[in-house]
């Protein structure tokens, strides 16, 4: 799909309305930041002998049931429950699907209903637009999953290694906020969808502004969507230790009706963090295209934390019209898996924010602001529990975790102060499995030659 086409796909209103911060890093308890609440990693000095490498790859969109339901040892459902009272049964929606569900902070509520998971039914999800007509939505398109040929290659990796299925999103609205909680743990009590695009701290701070949300869960103040503070990278380099974000490049789009919304950077999360965002760490450690991991891992160059983001043809985002997305993860993971990397690297796959599809699980809500609803993240390396499904519960800011305890750093935020490192997920004392290639419709090569350019979606409607 061209990125033209994309942008038709996916034109609908940016708004912003409530949810996912942290204050000032640290709980509405006033508990301050630091690793004590976390599950002690009792395997800490293997760990940190056998991995020099993290990499996270970030797709979009998508709640557990949505995507692994049926999965063998999982816990899926197959009906969820409507605000009537009504019990129907999921239905298969394809990830190429053309409307987008809402997943504002209100949204949450709404579908939450105070812990009885019946309002998903009652979120908007809507036509985006289509460069080849209308696209008709089904009725409660919310309650649905993945196709099974559709998502094969992710099962095939969770076959192989490890799945989390009690592992819940940090935040509890939508993707600028849960890209923040990737790299930082908070995003300064910000909530929902900042009002200028790009998202990043190149629109000016009058224009591009987010809501907050308070610890009573009602709206507060906007405050400027462009931060600074301590970052994950910022810990990193204090240790002298490298790091790298990909992502996509982005075009400023005009249309024949006149200058259009730019959605760009929409995923670039520390594009929102001034001091790296306007310093030389913008176009060397924050690099693009994001299929440049692909041909940089075989070159021999891998930092010790990287973020690689999607474009949104690849994202299994639900508004682009593709099916690419499980290929597109397959081809990072079959690069690492083949590259002198293999033995010393944990892969984490993960989906940044459930998307308001549904799930059965009540999430667990251990604060004003989250962990919202659950996500699967797949523990891909030689040492993982092979084939296993483990049931601790994680968030997303877990991984962060991970990283703080492995490179002896410390806590930023709340988030990442009280959640479980993810070592459940592997056995360090195991001998380290060989890697199998993940069989995938497209190969590396579809990825190296589409075009180095999109457009990226909002996340509301």
């Amino acid at each position: 799909m061209s990125g033209r086409r994309c942008l038709l796909a996916v034109i609908a209103s940016a708004t912003v309305a409530a949810a996912a911060g942290c204050g000032s890093g640290a709980t509405s308890s006033g508990l301050p930041p630091g690793r004590s609440l976390g599950t002690p990693n009792t395997s800490l000095a293997k760990e940190r002998q056998l991995i020099k490498h993290v990499v996270l790859i970030i797709e979009e969109n998508r709640s557990f049931d949505n995507m692994f339901n049926g999965y063998p040892g999982a816990n899926t459902a197959q009906v969820g429950t409507i605000n009537t009272g009504q019990v129907i049964p999921l239905q298969q929606i394809s990830l190429a699907a053309g409307f987008n569900i809402s997943h504002k902070g209100k949204d949450f509520f709404t579908s939450y209903d105070k812990g009885k998971l019946d309002g998903f039914n009652l979120v908007t999800a809507g036509n985006v637009g289509n460069a080849h007509g209308y696209v008709i939505v089904p009725p409660d398109p919310e309650y649905a999953y993945v196709p099974p040929q559709e998502n094969k290659p992710y099962w095939l990796m969770a076959s192989q290694f490890s799945l989390a299925d009690e592992a819940f999103q940090s935040n509890i609205d939508a993707s600028f906020i849960a890209h923040q909680y990737l790299i930082r743990g908070w995003a300064n009590s910000g909530v929902d969808n900042p009002t200028g695009t790009p998202w990043s701290c190149d629109v000016p701070d009058s224009i591009n502004q987010i809501s907050t949300l308070l610890a009573n869960q009602k709206y507060g103040p906007m405050i400027p969507a462009c931060f600074d503070g301590t970052t994950i990278a910022d810990e990193l380099e204090s240790k002298g230790l490298g790091w790298h974000f990909y992502a996509p490049q982005i075009v400023y789009p005009v249309l024949p009706s006149g200058p259009q919304p730019d959605y760009g950077e929409v995923w670039s999360a520390y594009g929102s963090i001034r001091h790296i965002r306007f310093s030389p760490h913008w176009g060397t450690d924050v690099r693009w295209p994001e299929t440049r991991i692909l041909t940089e891992v075989p070159a021999g160059e891998l930092e010790s934390v990287t973020w690689i983001t999607p474009k949104l043809e690849n994202s299994d985002h639900p508004s682009c019209f593709t099916t690419n997305g499980p290929s597109w993860v397959s081809s990072i993971v079959n690069t690492i898996g083949k590259s002198k990397f293999w033995d010393s690297t944990v892969i984490f796959v993960l989906w940044d924010d459930a998307g308001n599809w549904y799930d059965h699980v009540p999430p667990p809500l251990l604060d004003y602001d989250g962990p919202g609803f659950r996500v699967p993240i797949i523990a891909i390396s030689p040492y993982s529990r092979h084939g296993q499904v483990i049931h601790t519960q994680y968030e997303t800011a877990s991984i962060l975790k991970f990283i703080e305890n492995l490179y002896d750093l410390p806590s930023i935020a709340a988030a990442d102060t009280r959640a479980k490192d993810m070592t459940d997920m592997f056995d360090f004392n195991q001998s380290p499995q060989p890697f199998k290639t993940i069989p995938a419709p497209l190969p590396p090569s579809f990825f190296l030659r589409q075009s180095s350019k999109t457009y990226d979606p909002p996340d509301d409607l």
